[in-house]
């Protein structure tokens, strides 16, 4: 099986890649982005439960999430105007997250742009780390039956379980999420996605998570940058603004 195409089947369109120097499993903490996508990967069918387009644009916005827990990335404005810098250009040591470092460069973005320039880029590196953490197994299918395609197996299942088992304590049993599951809360709302992972009333886990999305959480904490960035990504995500709040994801087929 050639590595390469698996990685490129998994994001098409995905150019940037993971710097071979890194590509280790040292680290036992996973990124947002990563447990965005073994939340999102349905066990079943080995496929996103959401679209391709809209994974990017989560993806994006969990990895400039990232950033800003790490403190590296400062922000100018608010709402749509925000804008966005890198403060520290050195590598972090997690290849994902330095691949989105690389992705922004210096120069000041607006959240949009800088959601836009991530995402479809990086979403190969974040499920080919998943591999290399022994968390998903790519396969061979076919789309359609005749279509070749990429699916995945979760074999990561404990991991998988312990961030499912809290975003639901989260949204069905009211208790209060430090600023990690806050954010992986507004990330599963950004693309609509939250009754995907917990089941139980649909209405009252959207409530639960809008509440959480919308909340101030991160600022009272000490994390003005993070909930600055978190808000900018929720109000440039098509699935959280206007009209299209009210529409459904285009699903993964």
């Amino acid at each position: 099986m050639d590595r390469t195409q698996d990685v490129q089947d998994a994001g098409r369109g995905s150019q940037a890649v993971v710097p071979t120097a890194v590509r280790t499993r040292e680290s036992a903490v996973t990124t947002l982005a990563e447990d965005l996508v073994l939340l999102l990967v349905d066990p079943a069918s080995g496929r996103p439960a959401v679209g391709s387009p809209t994974l990017d644009r989560g993806l994006a916005g969990a990895l400039l999430l990232d950033l800003a827990l790490r403190e590296r990335l400062a922000v100018e404005g608010g709402g749509r105007r925000l804008r966005l810098s890198v403060v520290n250009p050195s590598p972090t040591g997690e290849p994902v997250v330095d691949v989105a470092l690389v992705e922004l460069g210096r120069a000041p973005l607006r959240a949009r742009r800088a959601v836009d320039q991530l995402a479809g880029r990086i979403r190969g590196p974040v499920f080919e780390r998943l591999e290399q953490r022994g968390l998903l197994v790519p396969r061979r299918a076919r789309r359609w039956g005749v279509l070749p395609a990429t699916v995945w197996d979760v074999v990561g299942e404990r991991e998988r379980e312990r961030l499912r088992a809290g975003v639901e304590r989260v949204l069905l049993h009211d208790q209060p999420p430090d600023v990690r599951l806050t954010c992986l809360v507004s990330l599963l709302h950004s693309v609509r996605a939250e009754h995907r992972v917990v089941d139980g009333p649909v209405r009252r886990i959207r409530a639960r998570a809008a509440a959480i999305a919308g909340d101030e959480l991160l600022g009272t904490a000490g994390r003005g940058s993070v909930a600055a960035i978190r808000g900018a990504v929720l109000l440039n995500h098509p699935y959280t603004t206007g009209a299209d709040a009210q529409s459904r994801p285009p699903s993964f087929s």
